[in-house]
């Protein structure tokens, strides 16, 4: 997290995610599933401004939140919750109910990542809330008291709130960074459908094979682990190739039984482009290639943009640890 004030404006950079291999091991007794994924920020983000309101008369001050979009000033995807229905707000309001405090907030989302992608803008936009929220109450709270409250809100909420590459376990909330991780080079995709995330869960437990490719994916949770190992090991040896080979998703199968997008992505950058590898990220629909550099990556994202993929970006992954 990125955290910059101007007088009274507290503002966060609030990054996107890939999820470079994820696994869901097991559905849990509280409902959550268990997971072990390699999880790494990208440069695309969205903005949070915080002001604070001092407390109402007789009551708490107002939590007003406008999500607008950088280009048009108006909401950019039609999908974003508003109001209490939407993760920073409710964040915040976790986080003044634990502190005890009255104080309302003014909070300002520029929204850029797509809702309904895999790419985990809600959870990063929730998570920069409490890191700006924190600051603008002065209440000088540390990671270890804001990570129950961001894991309340969402089990990818603990990744955001430090920088960089990490192997998140257990709902998401044990988060152990990889250091001296490579920059990626990557082109991102969403299409014009999105997935619930719920949506996606439950048809992962109510399908008996979850692989693209069996084959190539173990159904051993012990091989998908030491597959995760090694994937971190080529991502700070810079070795794109190996990385690019061991890149796998356990919810991309479920995914494509909600929508053919995935396929249709899938296809379009075997057949038209030379990446080092392509998965879907997080829950989808996000799709995903990683690419020799910068050049390659825009050249990559316009011969996607011939075949109407979707929405379409370049950006550069772990570029954000603090």
């Amino acid at each position: 997290m990125i955290l910059s004030r101007q007088e009274s404006t507290w503002e966060v950079r609030a990054p996107a995610k890939l999820n470079l291999c994820l696994d869901v091991l097991r559905r849990r007794e509280d409902g959550y599933h268990e997971v072990e994924t390699l999880m790494v920020p990208l440069k695309l983000h969205d903005t949070i401004t915080v002001i604070s309101e001092p407390p109402a008369d007789g009551g708490l001050g107002p939590i007003q939140l406008r999500v607008i979009s950088p280009q048009t000033g108006s909401v950019c995807w039609s999908s974003v919750p508003l109001g209490h229905k939407n993760l920073v707000y409710r964040a915040v309001d976790a986080l003044r109910q634990a502190a005890g405090i009255g104080h309302g907030a003014r909070i300002q989302l520029i929204k850029r990542i797509p809702a309904e992608s895999g790419l985990g803008g809600g959870s990063s936009d929730a998570a920069a809330a409490l890191v700006a929220a924190n600051a603008a109450w002065n209440l000088h709270w540390n990671r270890t008291r804001l990570e129950p409250i961001a894991l309340s809100i969402g089990s990818d909420v603990p990744f955001f709130l430090d920088g960089g590459a990490a192997v998140c376990r257990g709902r998401g909330e044990r988060v152990a960074r990889v250091h001296h991780a490579t920059p990626l080079h990557v082109v991102v995709v969403r299409p014009p459908a999105g997935l619930s995330t719920l949506d996606v869960f439950q048809s992962f437990d109510s399908k008996a094979d979850h692989f693209r490719d069996p084959s190539t994916i173990s159904s051993d949770p012990a091989t998908r682990s030491r597959r995760i190992t090694d994937a971190v090991s080529a991502l700070i040896a810079g070795k794109l190739s190996d990385l690019g080979q061991l890149l796998f998703n356990r919810l991309e199968y479920p995914a494509r039984n909600l929508t053919d997008w995935i396929d249709r992505l899938a296809y379009a950058f075997g057949k038209y482009v030379d990446v080092a590898g392509h998965a879907m990220t997080g829950s989808g629909t996000a799709y995903f290639g990683i690419c020799r550099n910068a050049r390659h990556a825009h050249r990559t994202a316009a011969i996607l943009q011939g075949h109407r993929m979707g929405w379409i970006c370049t950006s550069q992954a772990v570029s954000w640890i603090t």
